[in-house]
Formats: structure tokens, C-alpha cells, sequence
């Protein structure tokens, strides 16, 4: 993978550059501190990865990614801020970018991050290419729009269109694996933020969103019943597992939140699976303030963790 590190910090294009190459994550294509030059220069050295410093003089990350998405729409953007508004982050979101890493950056994050966007990029490419080796068949089917345009083919050419019809077949398959995986994977870093991949509960909640992913749908209680039978458990003891797992995340998020009320983990993640009512009243209850928890909710969180698999 090749990288373009723009940074109005020149310690910090240095020290990104340098991890990048030590780590083996890639080569580091292009790197500066003034973001009119990386503009130009990035369409010019056409890089797999940009990180980008959100708040940059002159023009920050945001209007920088802008730019260069409506003329280099392939390229990723991995974000790099001390902030973590949620407005903020949405608005890069909105912008196009892949990822957001908080500064400074430390090498496992980076690992973690970069790892993530490289083999989103792979698996795009991969689809990408089925699309190019379709050549004639994709632009034939929208070609003339007539019905019934290719019932005067002869036996070879229909099968040319068995083979294009089997090629856009394994293309939607392939791109729905893709992005069901890609979806889960961003399950598990959210899960992770909030200390619960190693709940028990944790392991339906992952099997009730990614039956809510195949679907479209938002969460069901009729979905229970099959996660239940899937797993050969009570439906009482498969909600008791889920709110306890829940009630984790919520108490780490708390936590978090009373420490750094800023931190991503606490802003962003927690933001979608609980409401801020009831992290309020843990983190009182944290403090001892309250004599009550905050109260968890199985569909809001569900339905929750399905809006940041979408948007993020």
C-alpha cells in the first residue's frame, strides 16, 4: 500500500512516516505540511491511503478530502485528530473518509486502522476487477434496454450471456460477503471500545446483527427465537445473557466517560448503542449519586449498533 501523510505538524508527518515504514505497513509515497501541495500532489502520485489532520490552517481535513474525492474517488482517507465531537466526526464521515484515528497515534491503533482500511481496499479492488473482466456484458445489458434484444442470438452467444449472467451472479455474491464482513468487522471494533467482545452475551448479539444486516431490517423480537433455537438455549436465558452484556458496555462506557468525557470511545461508539439518559444515570450511580443504574435497552442497542455498521 502506498501512503501521502498531510499534517500542519511536521513532528507528526515524521513520526507517521517513520511507524508506516518500520511497521511495514507500506511506503510512504508523499508526506507534507501545507495541504494546497498535497492536494496537487496527491492526484498526482495517486496513493492507496492519505492520512489527513482534521484541523489544518488555511483549509482542514474535511474540505481537503472534498476536494479530492470529486476528482480521485479510490483513494482512502484515514483521519487524524485530537478532537472527537461527534459532529465532528460525522462531517468527515459525510466527506468520504475511511476511518478516524486519534492523535497521537500508537502503533497498534495504527495496526488495527490501517489493517482494516488496506483489506477494504483489496476486497474493492477484487470486485472492481470482476466488473472489468464482464468487459461488453455489463455495458450490454443497459446497452439497447429493448426487451428481448438478445433473443436472436445464436447458440454461442447465448452462451456468452449464461456466462456474463453466472459472472454478475458470483459479483453479487462476492460484494455482499464483502460487505457483510466489512460490517461485522466494524461490530467488533465497537464491541471493543466498550470492553464486550468477551461477554457471552456477545457472541448472539453479533449473530442478531448480522441476521438484521442480511435482512435490511431493524430488530425484532421474533429474531430471538431463532437465535434461541440456533443455539439451543432458552429464550429467557438468551435475554438475561444479552442485558448483562449490554449492562457491561454500559458500565465501561460510563467509566470511560467519567475519566474523559471527550474520548471517542465514550462520544462516538457509546453515543449510538445508548441512549445518554441512561449513561448519565450510570455514571451517577458510578459516582454514587444515585441509587439506581441506567437502564438497558436490547432493541436501542441493537438498533443502534446496526445504524454505526451503516454509517461508519
Amino acid at each position: 500500500m502506498k501512503y501521502y501523510i498531510v499534517d500542519d505538524s511536521k513532528a507528526v508527518v515524521l513520526s507517521l512516516s517513520k511507524m508506516i515504514e518500520d511497521k511495514d505497513f507500506g511506503t510512504v509515497a508523499g508526506k507534507t505540511t501545507d495541504p494546497f501541495e498535497a492536494e496537487l500532489e496527491i492526484q498526482r502520485l495517486m496513493p492507496d491511503i492519505v492520512l489527513v489532520d482534521y484541523l489544518m490552517p488555511e483549509m482542514d481535513g474535511v474540505e481537503l478530502v472534498t476536494r479530492i474525492k470529486e476528482k480521485c474517488s479510490d483513494i482512502a482517507f484515514v483521519m487524524l485528530s485530537k478532537v472527537s465531537d461527534k459532529k465532528m466526526v460525522a462531517k468527515a464521515y459525510d466527506a468520504g473518509i475511511e476511518f478516524f484515528m486519534s492523535k497521537p497515534v500508537s502503533i497498534i491503533e495504527a495496526n488495527r486502522v490501517l489493517g482494516n482500511v488496506a483489506e477494504r481496499l483489496k476486497m474493492k479492488r477484487i470486485v472492481s476487477n470482476i466488473y472489468d473482466a464482464l468487459g461488453d456484458g455489463r455495458s450490454g445489458a443497459s446497452g439497447s434496454g429493448e426487451p428481448g434484444a438478445d433473443s436472436g442470438r445464436n447458440d454461442s452467444g447465448g452462451g456468452r450471456s449464461s456466462s456474463q449472467a453466472d459472472a454478475r451472479a458470483a459479483l453479487q455474491e462476492a460484494a455482499q460477503v464483502m460487505s457483510l464482513a466489512d460490517q461485522m468487522h466494524r461490530v467488533d471494533i465497537l464491541l471493543g471500545a466498550i470492553d464486550m467482545r468477551t461477554q457471552k452475551g456477545t457472541v448472539y448479539i453479533k449473530q442478531l446483527i448480522e441476521l438484521m444486516c442480511l435482512r435490511g431490517c431493524d430488530y425484532d423480537k421474533d429474531m430471538l427465537d431463532e437465535i434461541a433455537e440456533r443455539n439451543n438455549i432458552s429464550l429467557k436465558n438468551l435475554e438475561q445473557q444479552l442485558r448483562r452484556s449490554i449492562k457491561r458496555g454500559m458500565q465501561k462506557a460510563a467509566r470511560i466517560g467519567l475519566a474523559d468525557f471527550d474520548n471517542e470511545a465514550f462520544v462516538v461508539y457509546a453515543g449510538y448503542v445508548y441512549d445518554f439518559a441512561s449513561l448519565r444515570e450510570e455514571m451517577n450511580y458510578i459516582r454514587g449519586t444515585s441509587s439506581t443504574g441506567g437502564r438497558v435497552s436490547i432493541a436501542g442497542f441493537l438498533n443502534g449498533l446496526k445504524l454505526y455498521v451503516e454509517c461508519s
